[in-house]
């Protein structure tokens, strides 16, 4: 859209957005922790990487030292036995350099990073995961 002082400016349809974030969120949870998460987040940040704050671009770039190991047996967990994640933290994983990378942390809350175009940011909490399966 133009707007009358000639600048062009766009409008996102952030619940469409926040759902695609919510859903990889969701996903890589599942396959990289082993923790299928089905109820609503704790908190989802989206926003255009280069709008951060110099503190923040670093504190979102910067992957925090779960406490607690990851999930026996989960992708996570085999990541950090064959590099050095188990000294040093989880690394992001670059699906496609540029496109697409994102962070899987647990250990207390849930929370997966991701970037998307190296141009969107995303942030996904859960702080609680709440019951995602029951005995039969």
């Amino acid at each position: 859209m133009v707007t009358e002082s000639g600048e062009t400016t766009i409008a996102i349809e952030h619940e469409r957005v926040k759902r695609v974030a919510l859903k990889l969120g969701r996903g890589h949870a599942a396959y990289e922790l082993a923790e299928p998460i089905r109820n609503e987040p704790t908190l989802v940040r989206i926003t255009p990487i280069h709008m951060l704050s110099f503190d923040a671009r670093d504190h979102f770039e910067s992957p925090p030292t779960p406490a607690v190991w990851p999930e026996l047996g989960s992708r996570a967990m085999q990541r950090m036995v064959v590099s050095d994640e188990a000294v040093f933290g989880p690394d992001w994983i670059q699906v496609q350099s540029g496109q697409y990378r994102y962070l899987a942390i647990t250990g207390g809350p849930v929370m997966i990073r991701l970037v998307v175009g190296e141009y969107l940011a995303c942030e996904v909490i859960w702080e609680s995961r709440g019951a995602v399966w029951t005995a039969p």
